[in-house]
């Protein structure tokens, strides 16, 4: 089986350039990475049949499928066609170019900007390499390309590349731990190649996004003695900031001084100093991780592993406690780290969950906690926009329905007076959530609930379950609407009420463990808090590889229906022929007395609730609102009725919905009781059904 994975990795690397032509890797490959991917075959421990190799998680075929699927969503609307200003770029390298060679225009001292992947994440790449290019690193930044498509693809634009191919398939392989473990290893050996070269480098995942300039901060970290930074998964602001010593933190904010436990580095974004202390920790990083065997561990395990042995107690290494250590292990004085704050090296939960989908304070964004994988990644970057490889005809081009969302209300149960408040040096207790009424003994930490115990313990988790319903209620009314008018809907940021995540003690506070007691609720959430983004961008891209393939419904086509993400109407790309032409639509009582603004005499176009296709089209289809490139419902509950005839369009519809819309849930109590996931989700219930003709 391990020969057999091999030969298919080999396989895909090698016959991804079939048919193209040679004379770029007619060269070869540098000596230095060929060695690299030599060892990273030949000195990992060979896996059989079971986690490590895959056969649990998933079939190779079914691999292949998802990461085709993934790769579908990332290529939509056009984004392929993104091609970098070659004027700013360097000149291009053959396949055979060393390190050395690639790093031509980084000084010696200065820093080289590395990211690293397969075809599997092209587009995270080149959405990678867009941003690094607006921040004026275009000539500082190489990226390492695990098979020879990804290669090609880069060489095509210009975007300097290291040949590191050979060892990895060019499909997604998360699903098989042995070539992630090798995956690690090769990122690892990247990271020692350019340190050797005596460039400091600072190294980020495909899914992170550079939005600001990271260098005048890490020179600071640098001045203080730091020969290391690495981002963490730390999610409390207060606590990050607060240097007083203290033997415990909240969850995965261990790296205070004082602590002896819980910090969490995040291998996503790493700044290594050139030096022989973290020269020697990557090449020691780079083993350690090829020779994992467990499918439970990664290569950012590893690196937690390494450090932690040396870290604890956590002692400050400088005046303003930024920098800790020394980290014991690595040379005589040992390694200086500096955990990068999470208000400038931002995580998925600061950003899409504390700070509303904007930027604020960060220099780089990682998409870290969210769901739906690459998909997932996506969506929330198109909601901050921050997705940057899109063609302007889809800022320009098209007329949109969108809607007001349900208001969330107040916090069903907030922290009380003094409640919640960080003090410097102290853990802050938890508050707000609980139903003091729920006459159940209290929850210890850690212990996994049924669904139904958590719906009694949190006010909160009811209320936003309520919530919901009514999002969902709200989605499915505006979705009928725009296919009716075929128009493009454009999402509306939404409120929730409770985070989500795995960690059963979510519960009753709603708040993800580690995050900021006092988090603002309700707060404005993404998308995927509602529905799931991964089939939501299906449907609006292929829905007939989901579940509506023509044969099933006697060869009737199910079209796309596209969406926006809430941020479009705010993109400064978005033209201004859209966002200037914007036309209210009142749904309900009193609609037809309705003026259109406070300062227009102009009655609003309205619908009646329950409003029928018929209806829709008869009340929609005036001239104002023919002309108008966007219609805002007032509200989207209850909005849309069914069909009175098209039953071929209301069968697909309805079909539709059951598919993408109405199987989403909040998760969780629990992440497996009694070997059932659904045990600690909590269904959404479905919304009233859809009017449908004779057929439909």
């Amino acid at each position: 089986p391990a020969a057999a994975v091999m030969t298919a990795a080999t396989h895909s690397a090698g016959a991804s350039a079939a048919g193209t032509e040679r004379p770029f890797f007619g060269a070869g490959q540098s000596r230095e990475a060929a060695q690299s991917v030599a060892t990273a075959i030949e000195k990992q421990r060979q896996p059989k049949e079971g986690a490590l190799w895959g056969n649990v998680q998933a079939s190779w075929t079914q691999a292949e499928r998802e990461s085709d699927n993934v790769r579908r969503l990332l290529q939509a609307d056009g984004m392929s066609s993104w091609r970098p200003d070659a004027s700013l770029l360097p000149p291009q390298r053959p396949a055979n170019a060393s390190m050395e060679q690639l790093l031509q225009y980084v000084p010696k001292g200065g820093t080289a900007w590395l990211a690293f992947g397969n075809s599997g994440v092209t587009e995270m790449l080149l959405n990678w390499a867009h941003h690094v290019i607006q921040r004026g690193y275009s000539r500082q930044m190489v990226i390492a390309a695990f098979d020879e498509t990804l290669l090609l693809s880069l060489h095509e634009r210009r975007l300097p590349a290291y040949n590191y191919t050979g060892a990895l398939p060019i499909t997604h392989f998360r699903h098989a731990p042995h070539l992630f473990h090798r995956m690690g290893y090769l990122k690892a050996d990247c990271i020692r190649l350019v340190l050797e070269t005596g460039r400091d480098v600072l190294v980020s995942d495909s899914d992170v996004v550079w939005v600001g300039d990271p260098l005048p901060l890490l020179t600071e970290l640098m001045q203080e003695g730091a020969t290391v930074g690495a981002s963490t998964d730390c999610l409390d602001l207060d606590s990050d900031r607060d240097k007083t010593e203290r033997p415990r933190s909240p969850v995965q904010c261990g790296h205070a001084p004082g602590n002896t436990h819980g910090a969490v580095l995040n291998t996503g974004v790493l700044w290594f100093k050139s030096s022989v202390d973290s020269i020697a920790l990557a090449r020691r990083w780079a083993l350690e991780t090829l020779n994992l065997h467990s499918p439970h561990s990664d290569d950012q395990g590893a690196f937690n592993n390494l450090l932690a042995d040396g870290m604890y107690p956590v002692k400050a290494a400088s005046p303003s406690g930024r920098v800790i250590g020394p980290v014991r292990g690595f040379g005589l004085e040992g390694l200086r780290l500096a955990p990068l704050p999470i208000d400038r090296f931002c995580g998925g939960h600061t950003v899409w969950v504390q700070q509303a989908g904007k930027p604020r304070r960060c220099v780089s964004i990682h998409a870290t906690f969210t769901e739906y994988g690459d998909g997932g990644k996506r969506f929330r970057l198109l909601e901050s926009g921050l997705w940057a490889l899109l063609p302007d005809a889809y800022y320009t081009e098209g007329r949109f329905l969108t809607f007001v969302p349900p208001d969330p209300g107040a916090d069903p149960m907030p922290c009380q007076a003094g409640e919640g408040v960080h003090a410097p040096g102290k853990l802050t207790a938890p508050c707000g959530g609980e139903d003091p009424a729920h006459g159940l003994p209290p929850k210890p930490a850690g212990k996994e609930i049924m669904w139904q115990e958590g719906l009694k313990r949190s006010v909160r988790l009811r209320a936003n379950v309520a919530l919901m319903a009514r999002q969902v209620h709200a989605l499915r009314d505006a979705m009928g609407i725009a296919r009716v008018l075929n128009r493009t809907l454009i999402l509306p940021q939404f409120d929730c009420l409770c985070d989500r995540s795995e960690y059963p003690d979510i519960m009753p506070s709603c708040l993800y463990q580690g995050a900021p007691r006092r988090m603002q609720i309700p707060f404005k959430c993404s998308t995927s808090f509602v529905i799931d983004t991964h089939k939501l961008q299906l449907m609006a891209t292929e829905p007939t590889r989901f579940g509506m393939q023509p044969h099933k419904f006697g060869g009737k086509f199910t079209a796309p229906l596209p969406v926006r993400a809430h941020r479009f109407l705010a993109d400064p790309r978005t033209d201004a022929a859209i966002t200037r032409s914007v036309l209210d639509v009142v749904v309900g009582a009193g609609a037809a007395t309705a003026p259109c603004s406070t300062s227009s005499t102009e009655q609003c176009p309205a619908l009646p609730r329950q409003a029928s296709n018929v209806q829709v089209l008869q009340r929609l289809q005036g001239a104002a609102a023919r002309e108008a490139r966007v219609l805002r419902l007032s509200d989207a509950v209850g909005a849309f009725g069914g069909w009175e005839d098209r039953p071929d369009e209301s069968l697909l519809f309805n079909t539709m919905m059951e598919y993408y819309l109405y199987r989403g849930n909040w998760c969780c109590t629990s992440r497996f009781l009694d070997n059932n996931a659904d045990n600690g989700r909590v269904y959404i219930q479905q919304p009233p059904p859809l009017k449908r003709p004779r057929g439909g």
